[in-house]
């Protein structure tokens, strides 16, 4: 429907594009998927022929403008896979959502007299189910004196849902990944492999269930029952913050729930988004929730630091092809200790290996199937 829009033919036509998949330029042009072909420097001189191009890099350097503002909201990222302690980026799992971070931003921004109203941008496939529930304790502190509008990204799912639903208002964009309401656990059970590869493993315990957790073997029936039982409690709580802040029943989530994943258009249809838009949809709900009107001006307070005077000047070597810009394009090569004394090596391999792994979320599943609960979908979408 969205190509049949944009290019103005028929749902028809629309299919016969999909069936065909594949177009090379001239072929794209006759078939109407594309209406010329140019190289990106012709294409300003030719959309933009009297105006002046300014790249990103130099709005980076350029000071900010300054103008009146009516209001101010806070605005808190949540991006990233949700686990305890602090935000940050790991080299295998990509951005983390720290819980601890996060908690201290809304505390933050609810205790500040200036700011008016806080806005949650959201971008998870979920994660730790205790990380999630500090979260949503935080942003129902912060409603105590003042609204929190939510903005979901790419993916608002099971941990990211859980810390979106008590919202005033969720916007989410026609297709970002919501819902995935529900809880998984579980462990490895590595017993197999260490027995190929010759390892004996003995255990002293003290308690029936001392080795619930351990990898070695599964689980008894009666741990089964236990665990089971946790799951289905964490479960049921879930249902409950969803139909808390949805103002719907516990049967009406339940319809929706049990891991399902809707796109946006979807949960709104379903009653799990209230508006489609991305953050500046969300930005012009805060003036109207505050009383003021779209063209009235609104500070955002965030707590990204500004990039430093390094960091501007790296920014700008990239863009304009420097020393930093001709090193990544040798890493590119594949053979990044060729002329340095090294032997040659292919870089790909890793990376490669690397990426797949994040991407697919084997690397943050891992890392959480140690037992705890994991409101996080147990599986990812990917669209190509």
């Amino acid at each position: 429907a969205g190509l049949a829009r944009g290019r103005k033919v028929s749902p028809e036509t629309v299919q016969s594009w999909i069936d065909q998949g594949m177009y090379d330029t001239p072929a794209a042009i006759a078939a109407g998927l594309a209406d010329t072909a140019m190289y990106f420097e012709q294409m300003l001189d030719t959309r933009f022929p009297d105006e002046d191009i300014t790249h990103f890099g130099d709005y980076v350097l350029a000071p900010r403008k300054k103008g009146k503002t009516r209001a101010t909201a806070g605005l808190v990222y949540a991006t990233g896979v949700i686990m305890p302690g602090p935000s940050r980026f790991d080299n295998f799992q990509g951005k983390i959502a720290g819980s601890e971070t996060i908690v201290e931003e809304l505390q933050s921004l609810g205790e500040d007299e200036d700011v008016d109203i806080v806005i949650l941008r959201v971008d998870s496939p979920g994660g730790s189910a205790l990380a999630s529930d500090l979260i949503w304790q935080a942003i129902r502190e912060v409603q105590e004196d003042k609204p929190v509008i939510v903005s979901m990204s790419g993916m608002a799912a099971s941990g990211g849902y859980y810390i979106a639903c008590p919202g005033d208002s969720i916007f989410a964009d026609p297709g970002t990944l919501t819902g995935s309401i529900g809880v998984y656990a579980g462990k490895m059970d590595r017993s197999q492999m260490y027995r190929k590869i010759g390892v004996n493993r003995e255990f002293i315990t003290r308690g029936d269930n001392a080795l619930l957790f351990s990898d070695e073997g599964g689980f008894t029936p009666e741990q089964r029952t236990l665990f089971e039982g946790q799951m289905n409690n964490f479960y049921e709580r879930f249902l409950a913050k969803v139909a808390e802040g949805r103002g719907m029943t516990r049967d009406e989530v339940h319809a929706i729930a049990q891991g399902r994943v809707w796109t946006g258009n979807q949960g709104l249809t379903n009653g799990l988004v209230d508006g489609i838009g991305g953050l500046h949809r969300a930005v012009t709900s805060a003036k109207w929730m505050l009383g003021l009107q779209e063209s009235d001006r609104i500070a955002l307070q965030s707590f990204g630091d500004d990039l430093s005077l390094l960091e501007k000047m790296l920014l700008k070597s990239l863009r304009e092809g420097g020393g930093l810009a001709r090193l990544s394009a040798v890493l590119q090569a594949g053979d990044p200790l060729a002329g340095m004394g090294g032997s040659s090596v292919n870089s790909a391999v890793f990376p490669t290996l690397w990426h797949s792994l994040r991407e697919d979320g084997t690397l943050a599943a891992v890392s959480l199937m140690d037992g705890r609960p994991v409101a996080m979908m147990p599986y990812w979408i990917r669209l190509r």
